[in-house]
């Protein structure tokens, strides 16, 4: 069998093959599953996400998602913490003026395209979700270094520890 001539001499499985695109790669790639016998889903996560993408273009698969989300709405989901949500920003705009005037300034700034957003962090160069950290303080809301949300996480992290 495949999944034993993968193990190695310490007991453990290190690599698995994807029954769909017949590429042998490392468990990491394969989602949890407490019900398979070595613990990994049987495609590797590219194809279960490909195949799960497909299934949701169907029709009946939309009337679901679209029948779940009014239930959500009227059993009052979102109109519960709405409130909560709203008096929170209430609350920070009040204490910290100075940094939510920043945020809107670089907001519309971003928007009119008097400053532009770049596509990869300053630090990391990845992609994806991007945040505008003020590194020379909200004096100064237009000059911004853009960070991933790690990056940014770690940088607020770094500043706090005591040193």
């Amino acid at each position: 069998m495949f999944v034993q001539s993968q193990r190695k001499a310490r007991g453990g499985m290190r690599s698995k093959r994807c029954p769909r695109c017949g590429e042998v790669k490392s468990l990491a790639e394969f989602h949890l599953s407490p019900t398979r016998p070595d613990g990994r889903s049987a495609h590797c996560g590219h194809c279960y996400n490909i195949t799960k993408s497909r299934r949701r273009r169907t029709p009946e698969a939309r009337q679901k998602a679209r029948m779940w989300h009014v239930a959500r709405r009227d059993n009052g989901y979102f109109r519960d913490r709405q409130p909560k949500r709203n008096a929170y920003i209430r609350e920070v705009k009040r204490k910290h003026p100075e940094q939510h005037a920043a945020r809107v300034a670089l907001r519309d700034a971003v928007r009119r395209g008097i400053v532009l957003k770049s596509s990869t962090c300053s630090k990391c160069g990845s992609g994806g979700l991007l945040h505008g950290h003020h590194h020379k303080g909200y004096d100064y809301p237009l000059e911004v270094i853009w960070l991933c949300v790690v990056c940014h996480a770690r940088l607020h992290g770094e500043a706090r520890i005591p040193g």
